[in-house]
């Protein structure tokens, strides 16, 4: 049905919402299979951080979508709610570091591009983005601690 109505975002967005709402893993690889077949894009800022939403009421279920999800992060849309749901999880330890590990450069860079073009002299702060930005940053402070920490429990060779 998804592949059907190409023409017709509201459509798509009601699939991927119902999916979201299965709060199963195979609604979270599915979910994620839709998603790399053609992704969103909505004029509506809501419509893609509504349908994170029914990840974040089930974590353990939101945890399945990484580290898949981190590839839709470097699109606007995708971004702060996908850095949101990641915080949320690495809050409540659904998520371990070397599920994310490998996006860290690319956690940075996100976090380094929103603060840039947030700052910028000739840009208005907008509320959206001084959210992404705290969230990147939480993220980023989460990670570092989380890798200082495996760092000091793993025994030496």
């Amino acid at each position: 049905m998804y592949d059907d109505f190409n023409d017709s975002i509201s459509i798509q967005l009601a699939v991927l919402e119902a999916v979201a709402n299965q709060k199963s893993e195979l609604g979270a690889k599915t979910f994620i299979k839709l998603l790399s077949k053609k992704l969103i894009v909505s004029t509506n800022d809501n419509d893609i951080e509504e349908l994170f939403n029914s990840f974040e009421d089930s974590l353990e279920i939101g945890a399945k979508l990484f580290p898949d999800i981190l590839k839709f992060s470097r699109y606007q849309e995708y971004r702060l709610p996908i850095y949101q749901l990641l915080s949320k999880l690495l809050e409540k330890g659904k998520v371990r570091p070397h599920i994310y590990s490998r996006w860290k450069n690319e956690i940075i860079r996100d976090a380094q591009y929103d603060m840039t073009c947030c700052f910028h002299p000739m840009k208005t702060i907008s509320v959206q983005g001084i959210i992404m930005i705290t969230g990147a940053i939480i993220i980023m402070i989460l990670m570092i601690t989380t890798m200082a920490i495996m760092t000091m429990i793993r025994p030496a060779k």
